[in-house]
């Protein structure tokens, strides 16, 4: 293998750790930008999105699909909620699970 591909080269190394830090510092100014323009944090807008693409969810669900811990999710969805974007229902085939839906006011906010 040629020496400057050589992924033990201290400045093949240094050049590597220097990309992967802008990048992440990048996505990082993109996602504040982002949120200042739309005026909503990531965490909500992935919420927001993934119930306005999938209907009605159970928290569960959310939960496997935006790769957060249960207690994230409840919290999100109560905040959806009590600012009227989001409604909760006992799933009625297993009251062991709550189902999540947008409500008219969340869909006009994602698609605003």
């Amino acid at each position: 293998m040629d020496s400057h591909l050589d992924s033990n080269d201290p400045l093949m190394g240094a050049w590597r750790d220097s990309f992967l830090l802008a990048l992440a510092l990048t996505g990082l100014t993109l996602r504040v930008a982002v949120e200042s323009f739309l005026g909503v944090a990531m965490s909500r807008l992935r919420v927001l999105g993934t119930l306005y693409g999938g209907g009605e969810l159970s928290q569960a669900d959310l939960q496997r699909i935006l790769e957060v811990d249960g207690a994230t999710i409840t919290r999100q969805v109560k905040q959806l909620e009590a600012e009227g974007l989001a409604l909760r229902r006992a799933d009625p085939k297993d009251n062991r699970f709550t189902l999540v839906a947008l409500t008219d006011a969340g869909r006009e906010t994602l698609e605003a």
